[in-house]
């Protein structure tokens, strides 16, 4: 054998040497990154705590976006917030895009595939598809950025937390006296959260002595030209807008292109609204956003303005904490829909991010509305 040929091989020999030598350290250090995460991870899941599975769907993509995002911020936030907790509470979000075929598939799905224990909805197409699926399984269901009473009527197990549609008619009514209103026009979506806010709108409107003209419209119209022609020769006091976006952005539109000059409001839209223009300047009808010091802490930490439903989706979860953690306490095992139910509905002098929180007969936890104002493209809500 010639020199050369032991110096190819010696070569070949060391490059094999080094290069199984460099996997065994790459392995090695993957494993290690691997056990290090996993690690992390099992303590962040709380391996050693009874699970809860909590199901929430949402409008988290499309024109209304704000509230399912909103919500699940909401949420997220009260689960970083609780203190001393037993159980690990983990959700599975569902995206319904604010339709109702989606949100029944995704009420389904988490009942039937991903065996939650507790459902949130964000919406009234939400709560409104999801509810009577979630009563069929007797599963317990909270609503919450939904006005719709129906969604709580469906089972013992169902229940929204919203202000009333006649909570926020009273406020309404102080409006229209603020603007001596007596003959008043209302633009009404054919949308569950909107119909039912007009119904009551209009029932405390004729209840006061006002004459009230009701315009209805699908959900899917997109012109409007002849509906605000038909309201403007009404010549009301007063327009009440009723309706979601893209429609109320079409609608200010076409007001300002006819040049009218009747005054309007509306109860809730300016807030998930990106451009507010429409309503400068103008007062309207909103829900409360929630514990100053708290929601302060909450908008720094997601860098918004936006709270619309965000103190309400805080709440849900810690009033679920609450009840599931009594349970636990007493009998060391994580409640059903029936005890989660049951415990709600007894549910006394609770005070949350939205304030003092009243349940009544029918499933509905009750707070206050309040009046806001758009001010330089913000919402300032009212001294009372």
């Amino acid at each position: 054998m010639t020199f050369s040929s032991i110096l190819k091989k010696t070569k070949n020999f060391d490059k094999e040497t080094a290069m199984k030598k460099l996997i065994i350290i790459l392995t090695c250090l993957i494993a290690l990154v691997g056990i290090g995460y996993n690690y992390r991870s099992q303590k962040n899941l709380k391996t050693d705590s009874p699970v809860m599975k909590i199901g929430v769907i949402g409008p988290m993509s499309g024109n209304n976006a704000a509230l399912g995002q909103n919500c699940r911020q909401g949420l997220e936030f009260a689960k970083e917030n609780l203190k001393n907790n037993q159980i690990d509470y983990r959700f599975v979000w569902e995206d319904d895009g604010f339709q109702a075929a989606r949100a029944a598939s995704a009420a389904n799905k988490l009942i039937n595939i991903d065996k939650v224990d507790v459902v949130i909805t964000c919406s009234a197409v939400s709560g409104s598809a999801a509810a009577p699926i979630a009563a069929a399984k007797h599963k317990f269901i909270l609503t919450v950025i939904a006005s719709e009473a129906q969604i709580a009527a469906q089972s013992p197990y169902s229940f929204l937390h919203w202000p009333s549609p006649s909570k926020e008619a009273e406020k309404l009514l102080e409006l229209l006296d603020k603007n001596k209103a007596e003959k008043v026009v209302f633009f009404v979506e054919n949308h569950p959260g909107a119909k039912a806010l007009g119904d009551a709108a209009i029932a405390a409107t004729k209840a006061s002595g006002r004459k009230s003209i009701e315009f209805n419209f699908m959900s899917t119209e997109r012109n409007f030209n002849d509906i605000v022609l038909k309201a403007d020769a009404e010549k009301a006091d007063m327009w009440v807008l009723l309706t979601l976006q893209p429609g109320i952005n079409i609608i200010g539109k076409r007001i300002q292109e006819m040049n009218i000059q009747t005054p309007y409001t509306t109860e809730e839209i300016p807030t998930f609204m990106e451009d507010k223009s429409m309503f400068e300047g103008k007062e309207f009808v909103d829900v409360y956003d929630g514990n100053p010091e708290l929601m302060q802490r909450y908008m720094e930490k997601y860098n918004t303005k936006n709270l619309y439903g965000v103190a309400f989706a805080y709440d849900s979860l810690m009033i679920i904490n609450q009840l599931a953690e009594d349970f636990y306490q007493k009998n060391k095992s994580l409640p059903d829909s029936k005890a989660l139910a049951e415990g709600l509905q007894n549910l006394k002098g609770y005070v949350g991010a939205v304030g003092p929180v009243t349940i009544d007969e029918n499933g509905i936890l009750q707070t206050e509305a309040v009046i806001k104002k758009v001010e330089n493209g913000q919402i300032v809500p009212l001294k009372e």
